[in-house]
């Protein structure tokens, strides 16, 4: 798709074109505005590309965010021409609601990066050049944080289960056989088991520093999951009657997404999340999912990153290490827009671009 095709046309939420994304499927529309995040959806020249955008109150401000979107191929030269004909034509759209005009919109690229390896990457200024090169107003900035993990593992699931066991790096198959010796059991379980993993969940949260959701939030997809049938599951890894962890995975099209974990600190030595990922691993492969994505890692095994655990964690399990572009703000209002940047840059996460 080029710039030139961009024709938008409102679209209903339920709507939406088919997706293997689950930021930009209707489940996810639904459950944004469920939970108080007006959303915007567009179509982009044709019924099958559509767009989500949510509208976002940031403290003074008011943010235009596109979560993993827009899903699109567009070729790498054309992308920034693309991001701003699309930018322009969406701002009047955005006007309509009654609340104060965004300042930007920013876009979580799904585009897999032209610099994968980290070492080799150039500068923000110089990506922010190219990417406006061929652009008429130069208002393509990198973000300073990306929301969505820009890095992450995604696993091929048409090989055989012994092929994935296979791929994995020695130790982590060690641990998920492993588990299996000691007798840490994996089950699939209903909202009616949401409480109690979600207790281990803040305590995780507690214990590795990270900011939870609420019971409600996660009551909330499950609710609309079940009643429009998009696969949402809750696996909990137990040793007896003990509670050593748990995951949420979301099928959706061919795709497994690995969402949201929580770990037990007593009992380490069962390794459970070995378990775990690997029983919904293999139950995405018998349900026809065709990838799993493991959902955020470090673009490179630097020890002094604050998820380095997970980097190691993770790419145990084999698979592809994707890099994508991470987070683009369209500027609309220069002013605003640079006390927002200073004050986001401030408050910095994990997914630190530099």
């Amino acid at each position: 798709m080029d710039a030139a095709s961009i024709e938008l046309a409102p679209v209903a939420p339920d709507e939406l074109g088919p997706t293997d994304n689950l930021f930009q499927s209707p489940l996810w529309a639904r459950f944004r505005s469920r939970i108080g995040t007006p959303v915007e959806s567009v179509q982009l020249g044709s019924p099958n590309t559509s767009m989500l955008v949510q509208l976002e109150d940031q403290g003074d401000f008011r943010l235009a965010y596109v979560a993993a979107g827009p899903d699109v191929v567009v070729q790498e030269d054309e992308q920034g021409r693309f991001l701003e004909e699309l930018s322009v034509q969406l701002r009047p759209r955005l006007r309509t609601r009654p609340a104060a005009e965004p300042i930007a919109v920013r876009y979580d690229l799904p585009w897999e990066s032209p610099w994968g390896d980290p070492s080799i990457r150039p500068s923000v200024r110089a990506r922010e050049i190219r990417m406006n090169f061929g652009t008429d107003r130069h208002r393509l900035q990198k973000a300073a944080t990306d929301r969505l993990a820009p890095d992450t593992i995604e696993i091929d699931l048409r090989p055989s289960e012994d092929e994935l066991l296979g791929s994995m790096r020695p130790k982590t198959r060690y641990n998920v056989r492993l588990s299996g010796r000691k007798g840490v059991r994996v089950t699939r379980v209903d909202v009616r088991h949401l409480a109690s993993w979600h207790e281990l969940y803040t305590q995780t949260a507690a214990r590795k520093r990270f900011r939870p959701q609420s019971l409600d939030y996660f009551r909330t997809l499950f609710d609309l999951a079940a009643e429009h049938r998009p696969d949402v599951r809750l696996y909990l890894a137990h040793s007896g009657p003990a509670m050593l962890g748990g995951i949420v995975v979301v099928h959706i099209g061919t795709t497994a997404t690995y969402l949201y974990g929580a770990s037990a600190a007593a009992e380490r030595s069962l390794m459970a999340p070995y378990a775990l990922q690997w029983h919904a691993i293999a139950e995405a492969r018998r349900a026809g999912c065709r990838r799993y994505d493991l959902f955020g890692v470090p673009p490179a095994p630097d020890a002094g990153h604050p998820m380095y655990g997970l980097y190691r964690f993770k790419t145990g399990f084999g698979g592809r290490l994707v890099h994508r572009r991470g987070a683009w703000d369209y500027v609309y209002d220069r002013e605003s827009y640079a006390l927002y940047e200073a004050a986001e840059a401030a408050a910095r996460g994990y997914y630190v671009d530099s």
